[in-house]
């Protein structure tokens, strides 16, 4: 049990690192790093 809910803390802090990162980007506080994020898959999207 503990090993999952490690896991979900995990990727619960993967979606806010990447959700974080793309929107300085999109304010055009970051310049564009094409090659930093290219490794991770897209993260989904909640409505």
């Amino acid at each position: 049990m503990n090993r999952l809910s490690s896991l979900v803390n995990n990727f619960l802090n993967y979606l806010v690192v990447t959700a974080g990162l793309n929107f300085l980007r999109r304010q055009g506080s970051l310049p564009p790093n094409p090659t930093s994020t290219a490794s991770l898959p897209p993260a989904p999207r909640f409505r």
